[in-house]
């Protein structure tokens, strides 16, 4: 295909082509300031590597918007179950340590999860580009901030006990370059956690809202285990997370050449999917336009996807509850949307909510019935994923 790069894992040229996106937000965020232009738009050309299996954001970066992207950051945790999952992840990663380890945090955003490592008392350092990030909050914690890209000059020649790169390497252009960085910094005996969303995810239910500009690669479970191979790293351990839509690996360092298990899976129903996945949500949006009022819920890259492939929908107004999100915007190829907190005064002004966040949407919804909401509530989750409780946008 022309003006598509090279596969990102393998390097090779040829690939079948999945869905296109053509004016995909790049960003799910903006500030009451930025100008809705064309530079907030993107392309996404999902193809799958005929090589190796690979699936990824084929077409050529024409690159991002910094200023933009540097006011927010994306992974604060604003409920219970978001520091509960913090939380775990520390217990996960240190139950057998006796003693207390060196962690560095790469792409750390927030930093909530360093953080719940500095309160163990373990001895952490993050890098992350944003200037946004909380250096003096986390200093507090006692962890060392490096605002800087990885690899970071000023830790160049230091070692670690355990990496963390947690929902990183899906953003990443040169994912297995990334990944052997992060193996150089390691201790022999240390330890990287990755966690990835799961590219499998997407395949089985053909997940129209986990498929956005920022993410370049899709990882099948085949493909990431022959990276991994190919870089002498040994999953250890594996994490089923949100119901398996993310994955988490623990992997340590071999000497031992792996046996070569390279991916040729195949995923050539998916095109057809998430068109059928199109055309049923396309009904219900129909309705959603057609003279009612509705707002969505949770400014997010959920939503943000839903914007690109569906840019007719113009909500009232986006619900969420991160704090730096007051006086920004969600947008879309046509408008942009004022973000606002999800009061009882706001849900009156809609007869519907699309629930974007949706591995939330079970107790978004409690939430904004205990609020007194008593219209229609939809949530992105795809429909074949019957964890969910609430009415899919995209069942038939």
């Amino acid at each position: 295909m022309a003006g598509l790069r090279n596969c990102l894992v393998c390097g090779a040229t040829g690939y079948s082509k999945v869905i296109s996106v053509l004016n995909a937000p790049k960003l799910h965020v903006i500030s009451a300031d930025t100008r809705l232009d064309s530079g907030l738009f993107g392309t996404i050309n999902l193809v799958q590597c005929d090589q190796c299996g690979h699936i990824f954001n084929g077409h050529q970066s024409d690159g991002e918007i910094e200023s933009s992207h540097d006011l927010f950051l994306t992974n604060t945790p604003i409920s219970e179950s978001m520091i509960s999952r913090h939380e775990q992840t520390v217990d996960f990663l240190t139950s057998k340590a006796d003693t207390k380890l060196r962690v560095l945090d790469v792409g750390a955003g927030s930093g909530a999860l360093a953080a719940a490592f500095a309160r163990r008392g373990h001895r952490v350092t993050v890098v992350e580009p944003s200037s946004m990030i909380d250096e003096r909050t986390l200093s507090d914690f006692g962890v060392n901030v490096v605002k800087d890209f990885w690899p970071a000059v000023s830790l160049e020649g230091q070692k670690f006990d355990l990496i963390l790169c947690v929902q990183v390497l899906e953003h990443i252009a040169d994912p297995c370059t990334f990944l052997s960085s992060l193996s150089t910094s390691l201790d022999d005996d240390g330890a990287i956690y990755l966690e990835v969303p799961s590219g499998d995810w997407v395949v089985k239910h053909a997940s129209l809202t986990d498929i956005h500009y920022p993410h370049l690669n899709y990882f099948l479970i085949e493909v990431i285990n022959s990276i991994f191979q190919k870089l002498l790293l040994v999953p250890n351990a594996i994490r089923n997370l949100l119901n398996g839509r993310d994955l988490g690996f623990v992997l340590r360092k071999t000497k031992s050449k792996l046996s070569n298990t390279d991916s040729k899976f195949k995923t050539d129903h998916l095109s057809v999917s998430l068109a059928t996945n199109i055309r049923n949500a396309e009904a219900r949006i129909f309705d959603l336009i057609a003279g009612k009022k509705f707002a969505i819920y949770g400014a997010s890259a959920g939503s943000q996807a839903f914007f690109g492939f569906f840019p007719q929908i113009k909500p009232e107004f986006l619900f969420d509850d991160t704090p730096s999100y007051g006086g920004a915007f969600g947008y879309s190829p046509g408008a942009r949307f004022e973000i606002v907190k999800p009061t009882a005064q706001n849900l009156s002004r809609v007869q519907s909510v699309v629930i974007a966040a949706y591995i939330h949407d079970k107790a978004i919804a409690e939430k904004i019935r205990a609020m007194g909401f008593a219209g229609d509530i939809y949530s992105l989750r795809p429909a074949s994923d019957l964890s969910g409780t609430i009415q899919s946008l995209f069942a038939q």
